[in-house]
């Protein structure tokens, strides 16, 4: 409970690599392994000793080419037992690794 809490009253923010140049879909194998990297590394799930074990429910929000970052909703399911609803962004760059950025959700 204490991490839901402080990620929702803090914002956390992680952004990781990726392997690929083209953005790959919200529930591709590479995302939800990049997705739950991203999450681990940030500083709040290492402040609070959680990591995500899995992630699940994941959907796409928006998506307007690769010009603008595809947009993604998903439920973590954390260490803790807790489940915390998060955003996700992927933005393609042109001949480098895409970059996924992560977020906690309000919905």
């Amino acid at each position: 409970m204490f991490f839901a809490v402080c990620v929702a009253a803090l914002a956390f923010l992680a952004v990781m690599q990726g392997y690929m140049t083209a953005v790959p879909a919200c529930d591709s194998e590479r995302t939800v392994e990049t997705l739950q990297r991203a999450f681990n590394s940030s500083p709040q799930a290492l402040a609070a000793r959680v990591t995500a074990q899995a992630s699940e429910q994941h959907r796409q929000v928006a998506w307007h080419g690769d010009q603008r970052p595809r947009e993604c909703r998903a439920l973590v399911l954390l260490s803790s037992a807790e489940r915390i609803p998060v955003a996700y962004f992927m933005q393609g760059r042109d001949g480098a690794p895409f970059v996924l950025t992560v977020v906690a959700d309000a919905d």
